[in-house]
C-alpha cells in the first residue's frame, strides 16, 4: 500500500489532485484514463464501454418476444442474433434480456429489468436523492458494501463511497475525516449487481431531489448519457445559493447536504466535478507550538483590546452583551474605564465585575457613541469552546477578564510607548495586576488585540515606517507587562486589517491594510486574524455596528482558543505565491481551515469574488473562477504582458468608506447567533497584491 505524508499541506496537496482525479473519473469520455499512484484507471464512461463492447455489438440486431413461452418456442436463434428480449411476460421475473447457451435461451445477469425506479415511473417518485447529513461524520447509516451495490468509487480498502443501489437510488459512504482523505481505488465493474429497472433504456447513476436522472447509464446501447443542462432548472435547487458555485458558471447538483445545498456537483462553464464542503470540515491537525511560544493559564487571564475607535466600540450602540453568562469580568466602570486622577473620562479601575458592555467611554467620556466592544464576544465564545471541546467547567475554572483601553481617531504614533494614551494601557495592566493580588490569584496577559489602521491609511503613514512603528510596540507592550506582572512567557498580539480607504487612490492600494499583513507575515508573535469587509458597517461607514462587533469578537475567540488556550500553531489565511500560463492565473494559500470557498452566508457578491488580474497593458478579464482547497484559479481571455499582477480586495468597493472587499474565506466551523440569526465565523482573506510568476502550460 502507498504510503502518504502525514504534513496537512501534503495531504491538501493531496486532496486537490483527488479531486481532479475524480473529475476525469467521472465525466471523462470513453477514452480517457487516469494514472493514480502508477496504476491506470479508467473514466466511468470508459469502463462502462470497455465492459459492455461485446454486449453493444450483439444488441444491435436482437429480436423481441412478448412471453417466455414465445421465446421457448423461437428455437435456436441465427449465428448473427444470439440475443432476444422477454418484455411482457404475465410472470415480470421473466421479463429481461436473453442469450443462446448452445440448447437453451439463458437469462442475462446483467439484465437490469426487473422493478426498480427510475425518473418517470411512479416508483421514481420516492426514489432517493444523493443526500448525506450536514456532517459527513453522521453518514454512517449509508454503509452499503455487499453485492446489492453498484460502485461508481471506492476507497482504498474498497469501501463503496458513491454508488447505485439496486433500487436505483445513489447512495453516498463518506466518513469524512478532512485530513486523512482516502484515495478513489479501481471503479470495478466485476461481482457489482446493477440497478433493476421497470424501464429497460437507462440505469440512474446520478439524480437529482425528485428522482429525475442526471446521469444514466443505457444497457442496450451500453453508452454513458447525462442530462445536466436541463436539470440545472429544476425546481427542487433553483432557490439553492449554490447554485452559483464557481464564478459565472452554475453548477448542476450531484451530492446534496439534507437541506438541499451542494456538496458536489459539476460546473457546466468548465465541465468540471467540484465540491463544497466548507460545512463538514473537522478541526486540522496543526502542530503544537514550541515551547517558548507556549502561554501557560493563570487564576485570571487578561485579554486586552487596544487601539483607535473600533477598538472601544465607536458606534456600536445599544449594547448587546448586558448580561454575563459565566464568570468572567471587567472592570468596574466598564471594559472601557480609565484609572482615577490618571489619563482618561471613565474613573473605575478600583475593582472587577461581571463583565458587560455599556456606553461608558475613557477617550471622549460617557456621552459619546461608544458602545459593544469585542471584549464579550471574544472572551465569552473562548469560555465556550473550553466548554465544549475540552470539557472544561466555567464554574469553578480560572477566569476571564477583558477591557478596551483604546482611543478614537488616533494613530500608531499616538498610541505608542512614551505618548500620553499609553498610560491607560498601563493602568489596565497595573490596577488588574493589584486586584489580582489582592484575591490571592495569579494574573497574567496572554494576549493583545490591536484593532488600528484607519487614522494612518487616511493620513498616508509610510507602510514601512508602521511596520516598524506595530513591530516595537508589541515588545514594548510585551517588555511593560512582563515588568508589571512578572510572567515570563509572551503576549500575544492579534490583529485584523484595516477596512477603510483600501480603494486605488492616490495614496495606493490599502497600503497599511498591506503593511498589517506583512509585520504578520514576519514576526511570529504577531498574528494576523481576519479581514473585516464582511462585518456590518455602521451607517457612518467607518466603524462596525453592535452586531459587527460581537461577530467580530468571536472570529478573534476562535483564533485564540487554538493558538493560545491549546497552545497550537494556526495557518493565517494569507496568499503564499502566483503563476501563470497562457490561460490561468492560479493564487497559492495557508489556510487554517481548508477548503477556500467563496460561498458563505451572510457575504456579499463581488465581481470575480473580489479578485482582479492586472498587467502593463491593463486589466485582464476573468472568464472563470475555480475555489480549491488552498488555492484559487482563474481562467483568463488573453496571455498575460510584464508587470502582471493578481489583486484581491483591492478594486470592487465594499460597504466600507472608500473600501473594497472580495468574498474569498477559509471554512472555519462555527456560528454565534443572535435574536434567531446565525453569523458564520470563518476568517476572511485579506487585502492583497501579487506578482505574478510566469509558467509554461
Amino acid at each position: 500500500m502507498t504510503s502518504y505524508s502525514s504534513n496537512p499541506w501534503d495531504l491538501a496537496e493531496r486532496h486537490r489532485q483527488e479531486l481532479e482525479w475524480l473529475n476525469k473519473i467521472m465525466v471523462g469520455g470513453e477514452s480517457e484514463t487516469v494514472i493514480i499512484d502508477g496504476v491506470e484507471k479508467p473514466s466511468i464512461s470508459k469502463n462502462i464501454s470497455d465492459n459492455y463492447a461485446a454486449l453493444k455489438v450483439m444488441v444491435a440486431g436482437r429480436v423481441a418476444y412478448q412471453t417466455k413461452v414465445e421465446l421457448d418456442a423461437s428455437g435456436q436463434p441465427p449465428s448473427d442474433k444470439p440475443l432476444a428480449e422477454v418484455w411482457n411476460d404475465p410472470d415480470e421475473n421473466k421479463n429481461g434480456l436473453y442469450g443462446w447457451l448452445t440448447e437453451h435461451w439463458e437469462k442475462s445477469p446483467y439484465d437490469p429489468i426487473n422493478g426498480a425506479s427510475v425518473a418517470g415511473t411512479e416508483a421514481g417518485k420516492n426514489a432517493s436523492s444523493v443526500q448525506v447529513g450536514t456532517k459527513f461524520s453522521q453518514a454512517e447509516m449509508m454503509r452499503f458494501m455487499g453485492d446489492d451495490l453498484f460502485p461508481l468509487v471506492t476507497d482504498l480498502e474498497g469501501k463503496v463511497l458513491l454508488g447505485v443501489d439496486d433500487s436505483g437510488n445513489i447512495v453516498v459512504q463518506l466518513i469524512y475525516d478532512f485530513l486523512k482523505i482516502s484515495r478513489m481505488s479501481d471503479i470495478s465493474l466485476s461481482n457489482a449487481r446493477l440497478a433493476k429497472l421497470t424501464d429497460h433504456s437507462m440505469i440512474p447513476l446520478m439524480v437529482d431531489a425528485a428522482g429525475k436522472m442526471l446521469a444514466w447509464f443505457n444497457p442496450i446501447t451500453g453508452e454513458f448519457n447525462c442530462d445536466l443542462a436541463k436539470s440545472l432548472k429544476n425546481e427542487n435547487f433553483e432557490k439553492t445559493s449554490q447554485l452559483n458555485f464557481l464564478g459565472t458558471g452554475d453548477v448542476t447538483p450531484i451530492v446534496t447536504d439534507s437541506t438541499g445545498r451542494v456538496l458536489v456537483g459539476v460546473n457546466n462553464q468548465s465541465g468540471k466535478l467540484v465540491a463544497d464542503i466548507e460545512q463538514h470540515t473537522q478541526k486540522p491537525s496543526w502542530p503544537s507550538l514550541p515551547d517558548d511560544k507556549l502561554i501557560p493559564k493563570t487564576d485570571i487571564n487578561h485579554v486586552l483590546y487596544y487601539g483607535q475607535s473600533l477598538s472601544v466600540g465607536a458606534a456600536g450602540q445599544p449594547p448587546l452583551s448586558t448580561s454575563q453568562p459565566y464568570r468572567n469580568l471587567t472592570f468596574n466602570a466598564g471594559p472601557k474605564s480609565s484609572k482615577t486622577g490618571s489619563v482618561g473620562n471613565n474613573p473605575g479601575l478600583e475593582a472587577f465585575k461581571p463583565l458587560v458592555e455599556d456606553t461608558n467611554a475613557a477617550d471622549y467620556g460617557n456621552e459619546s457613541n461608544r458602545g459593544e466592544t469585542c471584549c464579550s464576544g471574544h472572551v465569552n465564545y473562548v469560555t465556550r469552546l473550553e466548554a465544549e471541546e475540552d470539557g472544561v467547567d466555567w464554574q469553578t475554572s480560572a477566569q476571564f477578564l477583558a477591557s478596551a483601553a483604546g482611543h478614537g481617531g488616533y494613530s500608531i504614533a499616538q498610541l505608542k510607548k512614551g505618548t500620553t494614551w499609553y498610560q491607560v494601557f498601563l493602568d489596565h495592566v497595573t490596577e488588574a495586576k493589584k486586584l489580582s493580588d489582592a484575591e490571592g490569584k495569579t494574573y497574567s496577559v496572554p494576549a493583545i488585540v490591536w484593532i488600528q489602521g484607519e487614522n494612518d491609511q487616511s493620513a498616508g503613514t509610510d507602510p514601512e515606517v508602521y511596520k516598524q512603528e506595530l513591530t516595537k510596540l508589541q515588545l514594548d507592550m510585551q517588555n511593560d507587562i512582563q515588568a508589571i506582572t512578572g510572567q515570563s512567557h509572551r503576549v500575544l498580539m492579534m490583529i485584523y486589517q484595516t477596512a477603510t480607504n483600501t480603494m486605488a487612490s492616490e495614496l495606493g492600494s490599502a497600503p497599511i491594510s498591506r503593511a498589517q499583513l506583512d509585520v504578520a507575515r514576519e514576526n511570529p508573535d504577531i498574528h494576523f486574524v481576519t479581514a473585516i469587509y464582511h462585518l456590518p458597517a455602521a451607517p457612518d461607514s467607518v466603524h462596525l455596528t453592535n452586531i459587527g462587533y460581537k461577530w467580530l469578537g468571536h472570529i478573534m475567540g476562535r483564533n485564540y482558543k487554538n493558538v493560545v488556550v491549546d497552545g497550537l500553531e494556526q495557518p493565517q489565511l494569507m496568499p503564499q505565491f502566483a503563476t501563470a500560463t497562457d490561460h490561468q492565473v492560479t493564487v497559492k494559500f495557508t489556510v487554517p481551515y481548508p477548503p477556500l470557498s467563496v460561498l458563505g452566508e451572510c457575504l456579499s457578491a463581488y465581481q470575480d469574488a473580489g479578485f482582479l488580474v492586472r498587467d502593463d497593458v491593463g486589466d485582464v478579464p476573468i472568464t472563470d473562477i475555480e475555489v480549491g482547497l488552498d488555492f484559487v484559479s482563474m481562467l483568463i481571455s488573453r496571455p498575460l504582458n510584464s508587470g502582471a499582477v493578481v489583486r484581491y480586495g483591492l478594486d470592487h468597493a465594499s460597504k466600507f468608506k472608500n473600501g473594497s472587499g472580495g468574498q474569498l474565506h477559509d471554512s472555519a466551523p462555527g456560528v454565534f447567533r443572535y435574536n434567531g440569526v446565525d453569523y458564520p465565523l470563518f476568517n476572511m482573506a485579506p487585502h492583497f497584491e501579487l506578482t505574478i510568476i510566469p509558467i509554461s502550460e
